[in-house]
């Protein structure tokens, strides 16, 4: 619990300094003691959980999104002001729950800039998935969270529809998320 406190605390610094959600991925790459995870094996305890988000997910149809919703900006396409998306854009309902893509240990959960509410994963083989525009983020920062799991849920206000934003990055660069997310599993 020690190290969590410590962990967060450190991410919050790390997000107080970093003027672009690069730098503070870049930043949260550095190693960062007994947190870092590099196998991304189950904890103990967690094969039964697995088997619950698992059946869950057959039963529902599972979809690849961290969220139930219609993508409405694509990767690499042009914005409003030119520069291309660097992630997709999903058109939530209010209040619809968010769930982890993969396994992976949180790295960042808190406010960042103009992200708002803003959440990073660390996944295997240097990814990191960044999931913002959430209402209420339901993970802190060291906690190993399993594909499917909840990990917040949009904002239930009746102010429009609740966009949630996700990029994807290796070693820190924006790739392209919907293959990515398309060929998870639960492990």
């Amino acid at each position: 619990r020690r190290e969590s406190w410590s962990e967060q605390s450190r991410a919050a610094k790390l997000a107080a300094r970093a003027r672009t959600v690069r730098e503070l991925v870049h930043q949260l790459m550095a190693p960062r003691g007994n947190l870092r995870r590099t196998d991304m094996a189950p904890a103990p305890g967690t094969q039964d959980r697995t088997a619950s988000l698992e059946a869950t997910r057959k039963v529902t149809g599972g979809s690849p999104l961290p969220t139930s919703g219609r993508v409405v900006h694509r990767f690499g396409v042009a914005a409003a002001g030119g520069a291309k998306a660097e992630g997709i854009t999903i058109r939530a309902r209010p209040a619809a729950h968010v769930v982890a893509p993969r396994r992976g240990t949180v790295v960042f959960a808190g406010p960042f800039r103009g992200y708002g509410r803003l959440l990073i994963i660390e996944h295997d083989e240097g990814h990191h998935v960044l999931l913002a525009g959430l209402g209420r983020i339901d993970a802190v920062v060291g906690d190993e969270v399993l594909a499917g799991e909840p990990v917040g849920a949009m904002t239930g206000s009746s102010k429009g529809t609740p966009n949630l934003y996700l990029e994807l990055r290796r070693s820190g660069r924006p790739i392209n998320p919907l293959p990515w997310l398309a060929a998870s599993k639960i492990m």
